[in-house]
């Protein structure tokens, strides 16, 4: 993967990520009672977001074609297809938690029920998520590693 084709990667996994987001946000209006554990999701996928937007910066700025580039590009092309993995599955189990639909009507008990079904699963995703953002900061240190070293 070239540069400019991980930067359209980050896009893409950004505005995924900031729609699931906007759903989680709706959930968690509308149902004050919504377990914790979706506050805790909002915020691992803040810190994705973060980490995503530091790479795209990388890719768009970074043009250089030496060896330790190809390296972390290709390092970078695997996290963020590990990345877009965790992030479908998590938009699946959000989309099915809460359609379009059931945010403007629906009843209170049904959601709860879904919630607390869906708890675990969750945390199976924060889970998921955390290890994407562990694998990413890995990969942006040795980029600032890389960076420092050949300055």
């Amino acid at each position: 993967m070239d540069p400019l084709s991980a930067s359209v990667a980050c896009g893409s996994l950004l505005l995924t990520i900031t729609r699931t987001t906007q759903m989680l946000v709706a959930v968690k209006a509308k149902y004050t009672e919504a377990p914790i554990t979706i506050q805790l999701l909002m915020s691992e996928l803040s810190t994705v977001k973060a980490a995503l937007g530091q790479i795209r910066d990388w890719a768009e700025y970074n043009s250089s074609n030496t060896p330790r580039q190809k390296e972390l590009t290709s390092a970078f092309n695997v996290s963020l297809e590990g990345c877009q993995l965790a992030m479908e599955a998590l938009k699946e189990e959000v989309s099915g938690l809460v359609g379009d639909k059931e945010l403007g009507q629906g009843s209170n008990v049904g959601m709860r029920i879904k919630l607390v079904w869906n708890e675990e699963s969750i945390k199976d995703h924060s889970t998921r998520l955390r290890s994407q953002t562990q694998a990413l900061q890995l990969l942006l240190q040795a980029v600032n590693w890389c960076v420092g070293y050949s300055l």
